[in-house]
This record gives C-alpha cells, sequence and structure tokens, in this order.
C-alpha cells in the first residue's frame, strides 16, 4: 500500500471523529445564553445544564461510535434528518444539520473501509 493510500484511510478514519468533537464543542457555544437574565445563579446553573444536553448527546455518540463507526453513522445521520425536518428548515440555517450529516458519512466510509484502515494502521506502526 503506497502512502497516500495509507493517508487517506487514516483521514477517512480520524475525520469523522475529530468532526464530531468539534460540532461537541461548537454546540457549547449556545449554552452560555443560559446565563442571561436576572434568575438566582442556582437557577442559572440549573438551566445551563438543561442546554448541554445535546452536547451530552453528541458526547455520547462519539464515545460509542469511537469502536463502532456503524453506530456513529446511523445516529449523526438520523440526528442530521430529525434536525432538518424540525428546525434548520424554519431558519434556514444548515450549518449543524451539514456537519451532523458529514460526520455520519464519514462514519459510514470508515466503517465501509474498516479492513483496509487496520491494514493502514499496522504498517503505519512498523
Amino acid at each position: 500500500m503506497n502512502t497516500l493510500n495509507k493517508s487517506v484511510l487514516l483521514t477517512v478514519l480520524w475525520l469523522p471523529r475529530i468532526l464530531i468533537i468539534l460540532l461537541a464543542l461548537f454546540t457549547v457555544l449556545f449554552t452560555f445564553d443560559a446565563f442571561d437574565g436576572d434568575e438566582p445563579i442556582l437557577k442559572k446553573i440549573l438551566g445551563w445544564l438543561i442546554h448541554l444536553l445535546p452536547t451530552a448527546v453528541l458526547a455520547a455518540i462519539a464515545y460509542l461510535s469511537w469502536n463502532w463507526p456503524w453506530t456513529g453513522a446511523l445516529s449523526l445521520s438520523g440526528l442530521a434528518a430529525v434536525y432538518f425536518f424540525t428546525y434548520a428548515q424554519r431558519t434556514n440555517n444548515h450549518i449543524i444539520d451539514i456537519a451532523l450529516l458529514a460526520a455520519g458519512l464519514l462514519f459510514l466510509l470508515s466503517w465501509l473501509l474498516r479492513g483496509k484502515i487496520a491494514v493502514a494502521r499496522e504498517e503505519k506502526n512498523r
């Protein structure tokens, strides 16, 4: 296997993992609006924890997808569809659903190429 093929395969392995982590960090940015307003600090913290639920879901999907890429392919593609049909159509803002779909498709590709990726990883470690 030549060096280019190994690099492409290792990119297919790591890119969806990096993308889902970046997407989770991006969703954290939207949680800090829970601290606006005049409510007591405990109520603000509770609101912040509720706002963190989508990030927790993405973190759980990232954890499961790390070893089982097909779970990331199914769950992220499903989340992209749910997000698209419930929220993104009303706002014409498709950054999140496109990122979810891209990560899901990359996890699918990673799963489909898992044999070749394993060979590339072994050759890299030699």
